[in-house]
């Protein structure tokens, strides 16, 4: 029989993290909670002993990824879930996300129905899909919830901010790449699943609420900007055959070089300013660094 341990990386603001925790603790199924908090913040360590979650607090902030990998190792459950701390699940999401890789033997990670906390009528995400040059694209993404988001099955990456992976596959995968300090680090993770042969699961009947970017901030902030095209970017050298490596660097590079002169056009230096610090740090840490392949 498996057990299930609940990891919630934190930074910022301890109310959020309360909310997540009671949300947690009252939809049911018992399961351990470990808080990651990167904030060192001592309103965090209230919370996590009020809800009877163990605490874990790092010297540095590790970032999304790597404070997962910290309590991964920590954790007594079969079954990880990583919830971000501004998710918020519904009464009964545990079981149908056990079930399904019960269900699929072959499958790694389980992903639930992400409906926006705002408005929960419209999807957040639906599973999703890999794009060729290492970004992810949430299926259902700002559309009304409807019968169509109802059909569960695989796909080809279930988001960070509620997923439920196997302890030893995980483990057996890498873990999170400790290089992605945040955001794309989910899409990495389940292409190497898929590299292994593993299948992804997406499961409509587990419902989590999610208020996105509560911790980082809304829209297309330059931090968020240079971690995702980073990030993707690196996610596209590693996983990609190496015969598709030349077209998915210049389809991204290529893509994201316009980007810049738009922003640079549109007067928006800091967007520019990141990109281009995405793109160099990319291709310094795929080709100048150690090895992604």
């Amino acid at each position: 029989m498996h057990t299930v341990s609940v990891i919630i990386p934190h930074y910022g603001d301890a109310a959020r993290l309360s909310s997540c925790l009671a949300a947690v603790r009252s939809a049911g199924g018992s399961p351990e909670i470990l808080v990651v908090d990167n904030s060192r913040n001592p309103a965090a360590a209230r919370a996590a002993k009020a809800h009877g979650a163990r605490l874990l607090v790092p010297e540095t902030n590790l970032g999304y990824g790597p404070a997962c990998n910290l309590a991964a190792k920590e954790a007594n459950g079969t079954l990880l879930v990583f919830l971000n701390n501004d998710a918020l699940p519904r009464p009964g999401w545990l079981p149908p996300l056990v079930q399904a890789l019960a269900r699929n033997p072959n499958a790694a990670a389980a992903g639930p129905k992400l409906l926006f906390a705002h408005d929960p009528s419209v999807i957040n995400s639906a599973g999703g899909e890999i794009l060729y040059h290492g970004a992810g694209k949430d299926r259902g993404r700002g559309k009304a919830d409807s019968p169509a988001f109802d059909i569960s099955g695989p796909c080809d990456y279930v988001s960070g901010a509620a997923m439920m992976v196997h302890k030893e596959t995980f483990f057996a995968a890498g873990g999170f790449d400790p290089r992605f300090f945040l955001y794309n680090e989910d899409v990495d993770l389940c292409w190497r699943f898929a590299r292994m042969g593993k299948t992804i699961q997406y499961v409509s009947a587990s419902v989590v609420f999610h208020a996105e970017s509560a911790t980082t901030g809304k829209g297309a902030t330059p931090q968020k900007i240079f971690f995702h095209t980073k990030n993707s970017f690196l996610t596209a050298v590693k996983n990609h055959p190496k015969r598709h490596l030349p077209p998915a660097i210049a389809l991204h590079s290529g893509y994201n070089l316009l980007k810049i002169m738009a922003f640079a056009i549109t007067a928006r230096p800091a967007r520019a300013s990141a990109l281009a610090r995405a793109l160099a740090e990319g291709w310094k840490e795929a080709f100048l660094g150690e090895r992604l392949f």
